[in-house]
């Protein structure tokens, strides 16, 4: 045991060493919105979150982790730019004996953009979609360990073209130390989806996500992140939450090593309301999620 809380700690004083690029280079990849992150918890910790998990957001977070959520459902909103809105609902179904399910739905919805004809004059309006459904099961294999995959059914939309396409994602989660200290893994895109508007296809890049959530006391957790996406360098993420009396709890983290995030959870017996804040180049983004445990 005491190995495998040297070598945990080694892994990430080396994530630290790692060269990290802290450029929004993911402009224009296919898929780019799923890499935006779900739940204002989540978001308020630097979207470091994929080896803590623990709530109805699993779904998309980690798979792996989908066993650790409570019957519940959430709702996350959030108002980007213009007319642009991003969302998640999620409903986490445990089970004693088969496994856990969970079922959740990403969108990213623009609204009133302006159409340019050939001769770049104004033309009618129209709307961009993009959602994504996800079908997640995790099952505990041991004591310690849990894997899970989720099944992905993406829908695009950009004015009259649009396509639907499948993929799938994978993850697990591998409690180290008493529950203490937490590694969890998401394979993105093991399966990628392919979208066709016109004449070229765009396939989704693998994304390799894995992440330690570690638990010093039971109100106090640090997180950290590491990804690396095809086509893309090294990204780190940093979270820590803290509760009060686990009823009030403060967050904050470093979102890609330069974006600096903070947030508060209230939970009042089976409802917890979640808000974040990101200081993001194109201005100040609020967050907030509602959830409700059965």
């Amino acid at each position: 045991m005491k190995h495998n809380f040297f070598y945990v700690c080694s892994v990430i004083a080396l994530l630290y060493l790692l060269p990290v690029d802290v450029r929004c280079d993911d402009w224009g990849l296919p898929g780019r919105y799923l890499s935006y992150g779900v739940g204002a918890r989540a978001l308020s910790m630097g979207s470091a979150f994929v080896g803590l998990a623990d709530d109805v957001s699993s779904i998309y977070w980690n798979p792996g982790a989908i066993v650790l959520a409570p019957h519940g459902v959430s709702l996350f909103y959030q108002q980007l730019f213009a007319d642009t809105n991003y969302n998640f609902i999620g409903y986490a179904l445990p089970s004693a004996h088969f496994g856990h399910a969970g079922i959740g739905i990403v969108s990213l919805n623009s609204y009133n953009i302006e159409e340019r004809t050939e001769a770049n004059e104004a033309s009618d309006d129209f709307i961009g979609m993009d959602s994504a459904l996800f079908c997640s099961y995790g099952y505990q294999m041991y004591d310690n360990l849990s894997i899970g995959c989720a099944l992905k059914l993406i829908r695009q939309k950009i004015g009259n073209y649009w396509d639907i396409s499948y993929g799938m994602d994978a993850g697990l989660l591998y409690s180290v130390y008493r529950e203490k200290i937490i590694l969890g893994v998401n394979l993105q895109n093991v399966i990628p989806p392919v979208i066709l508007l016109s004449e070229e296809k765009d396939v989704f890049p693998l994304s390799v996500k894995s992440g330690v959530a570690i638990k010093p006391f039971k109100s106090l957790i640090f997180t950290t992140d590491i990804t690396k996406q095809k086509y893309q360098s090294v990204k780190l993420y940093n979270g820590m939450e803290f509760g009060i009396f686990e009823k009030l709890f403060m967050r904050c983290g470093l979102y890609n090593s330069s974006q600096l995030t903070s947030g508060f959870g209230i939970k009042l017996d089976r409802l917890a309301v979640d808000y974040a804040f990101v200081n993001q180049r194109l201005g100040p983004s609020h967050k907030i999620s509602i959830s409700y445990n059965f």
